[in-house]
């Protein structure tokens, strides 16, 4: 009988072992931002903009997201973003519209109103390593109609392997694409 008692204990003992003496992998936080040269050129004839509504989709939170196909995703649990990616969307789109692209910001209801939708923030797996970023942006006069209606993407490939590399690549990515949005809308703008 006691013998029994020793077997049954054993794998219990042995599963305690293990992971009394192995330490969980810590989690690791990346900022999804890269730093910029800032520089107001707000002109007084400036024209208005008014920033309605920013989003992300569901699936574009904490987690790091690798893009496996066109319908599949998988998110790295132990690599996040220290905030959510239209955090990053929000800032960088701001500053390329306000302080570097020389509109003004406005609450007033006539002025062209901005809606912008975060679609993709991710890694590509794949051969060939990239990143993606893309946003939809829908701009419409005091009036309700569309002025100007479009997905601004952008693909870089990965400058380094691991999260640090992705975090650095997404980060020059959305850059590149909230500049070229802004000069599109100044012009859409400026043409009214």
């Amino acid at each position: 009988m006691r013998r029994t008692l020793t077997l049954a204990a054993a794998p219990s003992l042995f599963l305690g072992a293990c992971l009394a003496t192995g330490q969980p992998a810590p989690v690791r936080y990346f900022s999804g931002e890269a730093a910029t040269p800032t520089g107001a050129r707000v002109a007084p004839g400036a024209e208005r903009l008014r920033v309605r509504d920013v989003r992300a989709a569901g699936h574009l939170k904490e987690r790091m997201a690798r893009r496996l196909s066109d319908v599949e995703v998988e998110f790295r649990e132990l690599e996040r973003w220290t905030e959510p990616p239209l955090a990053y969307l929000e800032r960088a789109l701001l500053e390329e519209l306000f302080e570097r692209g020389g509109l003004r910001r406005s609450e007033a209801r006539d002025a062209p109103a901005l809606d912008v939708a975060l679609v993709a923030f991710d890694e590509v797996a794949g051969p060939g390593p990239s990143v993606h970023v893309a946003f939809a942006l829908r701009l419409t006069g005091a009036d309700g109609d569309s002025l100007y209606d479009r997905t601004v993407e952008r693909r870089l490939p990965l400058d380094e392997p691991g999260a640090a590399g992705v975090a650095h690549s997404l980060s020059l990515a959305l850059r590149h694409a909230a500049a070229q949005a802004a000069e599109e809308i100044a012009g859409v703008l400026a043409a009214r």
